[in-house]
C-alpha cells in the first residue's frame, strides 16, 4: 500500500519603486509524507545478509524476496527570499538578492529478510534517519548589451551550505534478539563563492550563439527568485543533489529557419560532485522525489522530450553531450519536433571507478508530432529511444536499448480556466528497457480561480 501526501504554502509581493526598479519577497514552507508497505525485492540486502551472517551457515540464504513492514518520510521546507532589481544604464540591468533555506528529512524504514533454508529465524531490519540542511545564498548578478550583437551576463553568488544527519540501524534475529546495532552521525560546512558567465552574439538574423560557464551549489530553497539561467541558458538540476556542485560548459548555436522552422546544436560538459551520505540510497529506495514533488506539474506535453527517466542517484561524476534539436512547422495544424543526443559519462568515485552514471544512455532520439484537430483540442504522438544504460551507481542493474511510444492530448476552455489531459504512456515491447514495465494511463483536469 501506498500513501503520499503533499502540501505547500507561499506567499510573495512586489513593489515597484521606478521605472525599472523593482524589489521582490517570498516566503513559503511545504511538507511531503509518504507510507509504503508490502512486498519487498532486494537482493543487495540479501546478499549484505549473507555476507554478514557468514558464520551461521543454516540460516544461509536469504530470500531477497522480503516483506517491507514499513516505509515512512517526513519532508518539511521552509525558505525566505528577497531580490531587488534596477537598470544602471540603458541596456544594463542589476539584480541582488539573498535567500535563506531549510530542509528536515525523517525516515523510518522495517524490512523482515526470511532465510530460505529454515524461515523460523527471519531478520528484521530497522534503519531510522534524520538529516538537516540548511543553505544561505547572497547574490549580484549584472546583464547588459555590448553593441547590437552582443549580451553579456555575470552572477557572483556567496553560498553556505550546513548538514546534519544522524542514521541508527537495528539488526534483530527472531528468537535471539539484536544482533546489530549501528549509529552514524554525518555534519558537513561549506562555504564558497560560485560564479556564473555568459555571452550571448547574434551572428546575423535569426542565429545566434550562446556560450556559459556556470558553478552553482544547488541549495534547499524552491522556486529561487535569483537567477535560474545565464543568458537564457537554465541551470542544471537533475544531476545534482541538494548540497551538491556544478561545475558545467555549454556551447549552443540556435537557427531560426524562417517562420516554420527552428534548430538548434549544443555540446554540454557537466562536473557533479553530490554530497555523500550513508542515509542517501534510504531515501532514494523508492524513488522518493521529496519537495520536487510540490513544483509546478510537469505538463503531459513536455514528457517527451525528457531524456532521463528518473533523477539519477550517485556521488561524484561527468557527463558529456553533444545534440541536435529540430522543429518544424507544416501548418497551422501539425508540427514535428525531434532531439537526438550523444553522451559520455563517468563515475569519479574510487569505488565505482569507471562505471557510467546511472540513467545516462549513449544515444537518445526523440520524435514528436503535434496536430491541432480543432474544439480547442491538440494531440500528440511521441517516441523515445534509448540505448543501454544502468540504473544504479555500480551499474549492475543494465536496462536494455529499446524505444516507447505514447499518445496524449489536451483541452483548453475559451477563457482559459478550465483544462484537461490525458494520456497514454509507456508502450513499449521490451519489458525490460525501462524503469516502467506497464502502460500507464492519465486524466487530469485543472479549473483555476
Amino acid at each position: 500500500t501506498l500513501g503520499v501526501s503533499t502540501s505547500r504554502q507561499d506567499l510573495g509581493f512586489g513593489y515597484r519603486l521606478g521605472v525599472n526598479n523593482q524589489l521582490l519577497a517570498k516566503f513559503g514552507d511545504g511538507n511531503q509524507r509518504v507510507r509504503l508497505s508490502g512486498g519487498l525485492f532486494h537482493a543487495d540486502q540479501a546478499t549484505a545478509l549473507d555476507t554478514a551472517f557468514v558464520g551461521v551457515p543454516v540460516l544461509l540464504p536469504f530470500n531477497p524476496a522480503a516483506q517491507l513492514n514499513n516505509y515512512a518520510t517526513d519532508i518539511g521546507q521552509s525558505d525566505y527570499q528577497f531580490r531587488h532589481v534596477f537598470d544602471i544604464a540603458r541596456g544594463f540591468s542589476l539584480a541582488w538578492g539573498a535567500e535563506l533555506a531549510r530542509e528536515r528529512r525523517v525516515l523510518n524504514y522495517v524490512r523482515t529478510f526470511d532465510s530460505a533454508v529454515t524461515p523460523l529465524f527471519p531478520v528484521r531490519i530497522q534503519s531510522d534517519a534524520s538529516r538537516k540542511f540548511t543553505s544561505s545564498d547572497f547574490y549580484i548578478s549584472g546583464r547588459g548589451k555590448v553593441g547590437d550583437p552582443l549580451d553579456l551576463q555575470v552572477d557572483l553568488v556567496r553560498q553556505r551550505f550546513l548538514s546534519s544527519t544522524r542514521l541508527v540501524e537495528n539488526i534483530d534475529l527472531l528468537g535471539f534478539g539484536n544482533v546489530s546495532n549501528v549509529t552514524v552521525v554525518e555534519r558537513v560546512n561549506l562555504s564558497d563563492i560560485n560564479l556564473r558567465l555568459g555571452a550571448r552574439l547574434v551572428l546575423a538574423p535569426g542565429q545566434q550563439l550562446r556560450t556559459v560557464l556556470q558553478q552553482w551549489r544547488r541549495p534547499v530553497g524552491i522556486g529561487s527568485l535569483g537567477s535560474a539561467d545565464t543568458v537564457g541558458i537554465p541551470v542544471e538540476d537533475r544531476l545534482v543533489d541538494v548540497g551538491g556542485l556544478l561545475k558545467r560548459a555549454r556551447l549552443q548555436y540556435d537557427w531560426q529557419l524562417g517562420s516554420q522552422g527552428f534548430m538548434q546544436a549544443f555540446a554540454d560538459h557537466r562536473d557533479v560532485r553530490n554530497l555523500q551520505s550513508v542515509t542517501t540510497p534510504l531515501f532514494a529506495v523508492f524513488g522518493v522525489t521529496e519537495l520536487d514533488a510540490l513544483r509546478a506539474r510537469k505538463p503531459v506535453f513536455g514528457q517527451a522530450f525528457d531524456d532521463l527517466e528518473d533523477t539519477p542517484v550517485f556521488g561524484k561524476g561527468k557527463v558529456s553531450s553533444v545534440g541536435l534539436t529540430a522543429n518544424w512547422l507544416f501548418n497551422r495544424q501539425v508540427s514535428l519536433a525531434a532531439r537526438y543526443t550523444l553522451s559520455t559519462s563517468s563515475n569519479f568515485d574510487a569505488a565505482f571507478a569507471r562505471a557510467r552514471i546511472p540513467l545516462i544512455p549513449r544515444h537518445f532520439v526523440n520524435a514528436s508530432l503535434f496536430w491541432h484537430v480543432g474544439a480547442r483540442w491538440l494531440v500528440s504522438f511521441s517516441t523515445n529511444c534509448r540505448s543501454s544504460r544502468f540504473t544504479d551507481e555500480a551499474n549492475t542493474n543494465r536496462l536494455d536499448s529499446g524505444c516507447v511510444f505514447g499518445v496524449s492530448s489536451f483541452w483548453e476552455a475559451d477563457d482559459k480556466r478550465w483544462t484537461v489531459e490525458t494520456g497514454l504512456a509507456n508502450l513499449r515491447g521490451n519489458k525490460n528497457s525501462g524503469l516502467e514495465r506497464r502502460p500507464n494511463a492519465l486524466v487530469h483536469a485543472t479549473y483555476w480561480f
